[in-house]
């Protein structure tokens, strides 16, 4: 794929080797939930990112009318998110394939084959820890997915399913192998060997806000007299004709009444345990979480995926003794900055690390509400006793630093909520709004 020759760079395009397509300023955005950014421009146009924020690695099935899409999850759980669209541009959430934590996951590979559908992706534990390659399987896309299956391959990543001429199944990996597979898909058959109108979804960051991870990108390629395929696309930040389809309503509401009995789908934890769930519990509107070890770095906390330069969102805590809540900008353990409490004293958080902070109004009763904006990675901090009364942190962070560049991993800069300590903290009303 050719670089370009402009020097506006608005992304940078990471599928495999590195390469970079143009991004222009002058479009202008449709917003839809939240007000949040949408790719569907509504005049048959869209632009891009078509999965706003951090949409990594699409692996894109094509069903009879349907598209269905997982992507790597990395250390999130629930991971790899299922997400539902009819033409490429407008996307639904449809739940997770795996709740167990098997490790960072990465560049999967969702098929179908027969009436079952499968994903084929490689983990690890631990930045240097030990590699395999897993599969989970469904008979329905909406699941129960079953539970993770090791096929082994550590040396390989990359696996993707295929069907030959003869009828078998066979897995291609990275380096220009491939391994044949038994029948049902769930183990491997011998040793691996050596060999050697379309669309292209893959993922970018975008320039300046390397923070919002690697999203989503839909890009139309041509196949060359020698057999090469080259993205026809050219200038990313300028609408381009859609593919055929029908338009669904896209997006997924960050925002959380906490009144469904259950985590909604927009949330995971970080890194977390074996039976992580069982610090959660729900009633009358409130989130209630067992707090985990001293600090967020080891509290596994709950984030969502933001999705515009520019946000703010809010939440009302109640903080048991003994416990510290808070809001925070997470990019991993060592990398986050944001606000705590333990329903008397306050404490920042900036670059990873704990400090004491005074802010007023202190909390009421351990009950406060706290309210994080994050203007293009500038930070601002505001708590209020009611609600409606906000009063203004004056020391304001940035956070443009906040990404793998920096920290490795990957990842991105989310939204999160902390719960640390021996107590609970109860949430309520979790309300996030993209801001122009």
């Amino acid at each position: 794929m050719a670089s370009p020759t402009t020097s506006s760079l608005r992304w940078l395009l990471l599928a495999g080797l590195l390469a970079a397509s143009t991004l222009a300023a002058a479009a202008e955005w449709k917003r839809g939930i939240e007000g949040q950014r949408i790719a569907d421009q509504g005049d048959g146009s869209f632009l891009n990112p078509v999965l706003a924020g951090d949409h990594p690695d699409p692996s894109v099935l094509k069903d009879g009318d349907d598209y269905y899409l997982t992507l790597s999850s990395f250390d999130a759980y629930p991971g790899l998110p299922i997400w539902h669209s009819r033409d490429l541009v407008n996307w639904q959430p449809l739940g997770h394939a795996i709740s167990e934590n098997v490790g960072a996951i990465w560049a999967p590979d969702l098929v179908k084959h027969g009436t079952r559908y499968y994903i084929y992706f490689p983990a690890r534990r631990g930045e240097q820890g030990q590699r395999s390659n897993f599969v989970v399987w469904a008979d329905a896309i909406t699941g129960p997915w079953s539970a993770p299956i090791d096929i082994g391959l550590g040396k390989y990543i990359d696996p993707g399913h295929a069907v030959g001429e003869d009828g078998k199944r066979y897995l291609f990996l990275s380096g220009g192998d491939y391994v044949q597979l038994s029948d049902d898909g769930l183990k491997v058959v011998g040793t691996p060997r050596h060999v050697y109108d379309w669309w292209m979804l893959y993922h970018g960051y975008e320039n300046g806000y390397w923070t919002l991870g690697r999203q989503a990108l839909l890009d139309p390629i041509e196949w060359t007299a020698d057999g090469w395929f080259v993205a026809k696309g050219g200038d990313l930040g300028t609408p381009l004709k859609k593919p055929s389809g029908q338009a669904l309503a896209h997006g997924l509401a960050l925002s959380d009444d906490f009144r469904s009995g259950r985590l909604g789908p927009q949330w995971a934890f970080f890194n977390p345990g074996r039976d992580e769930d069982r610090r959660l519990s729900f009633g009358d509107g409130t989130l209630s979480v067992q707090g985990k070890g001293r600090a967020p770095r080891d509290s596994s906390p709950l984030t969502v995926i933001a999705t515009d330069p520019a946000y703010q969102f809010e939440v009302e805590m109640q903080i048991e003794p003994g416990a510290q809540g808070g809001a925070l900008l997470f990019y991993s353990e060592r990398l986050y900055a944001g606000v705590g409490s333990n329903g008397e004293a306050f404490v920042m958080h900036r670059y990873g690390e704990e400090r004491p902070a005074q802010l007023a109004p202190s909390a009421k009763s351990g009950r406060l509400w706290l309210r994080v904006r994050n203007d293009r990675h500038i930070v601002t901090i505001h708590s209020s006793r009611d609600g409606s009364t906000w009063t203004k942190y004056p020391v304001q962070m940035e956070v443009s630093g906040y990404h793998h560049n920096v920290a490795g991993k990957f990842l991105a800069l989310k939204p999160a909520l902390y719960a640390a300590g021996n107590g609970k903290v109860h949430f309520r009303h979790f309300r996030y709004r993209a801001l122009e």
